[in-house]
């Protein structure tokens, strides 16, 4: 399935009403912007391309947003960190008219599998990745299946980095957004259905809470 029907289908391309931050052929630190993929609760993505590499651009919508920068540097800092295949390579960072982007590899799609020996393969890649990311003392916050890409079709990889917090600090003020709702309720950060318990309830987070977001996960 290519790319840009996969992100519809999971309800993540943008509205022919949404403006687009970019336009093709505009240029970000030093990468041409090809084509629109995505938006997110801050951000958009964009595939581009420079001396011959095409990457995957994600620029802040808002960049006024409390903590929007703090977020961008906290990803790029990680990815810089990461050295484990089930984390996206870097390829840079930085600032343009005022919002912050980061450049990282360009992933494809990858659907959940079905079967059991696939569901357990996932499973144990994925533990890996939340492994390494734990490692380095950091929470995800926000696994869930669009969240998962890959390389080669199978691997999985671990995407958005945004959210993730180091274990010894609270979880992050309601007011900061983009914050979870449901029906119409502010409710906390993170993604109903996979976020666990206490992010909704500001106790401090562990690796726990990213395992019970796989759990559910690979029970979908």
């Amino acid at each position: 399935m290519d790319f840009a029907d996969w992100l519809k289908q999971k309800g993540q391309t943008c509205s022919d009403a949404r403006r687009h931050i970019l336009a093709a052929d505009d240029v970000v630190g030093g990468w041409r912007v090809l084509a629109y993929l995505a938006y997110g609760g801050t951000a958009e993505v964009y595939r581009v391309e420079r001396d011959g590499v095409v990457a995957a651009l994600k620029i802040a919508r808002d960049p006024d947003q409390p903590h929007i920068a703090e977020r961008f540097q906290r990803e790029a800092d990680l990815l810089r960190a990461l050295s484990s295949p089930y984390f996206a390579r870097f390829h840079g960072a930085g600032i343009q008219d005022g919002r912050p982007y980061l450049v990282s590899e360009l992933l494809q799609p990858l659907d959940l599998p079905t079967d059991d020996a696939e569901v357990a393969a996932l499973a144990t890649h994925l533990a890996a990745a939340l492994a390494e990311l734990h490692r380095h003392r950091h929470v995800h916050r926000d696994v869930k299946p669009t969240n998962v890409l890959t390389r080669d079709g199978k691997t999985p990889v671990l995407v958005d980095l945004g959210y993730a917090k180091p274990f010894s600090e609270q979880m992050l003020p309601q007011q900061e957004e983009p914050l979870s709702i449901d029906q119409n309720r502010v409710v906390g950060l993170g993604t109903p259905g996979y976020a666990a318990p206490e992010q909704f309830t500001g106790e401090d987070l562990t690796p726990a809470a990213d395992i019970h977001a796989l759990g559910v996960l690979i029970n979908d």
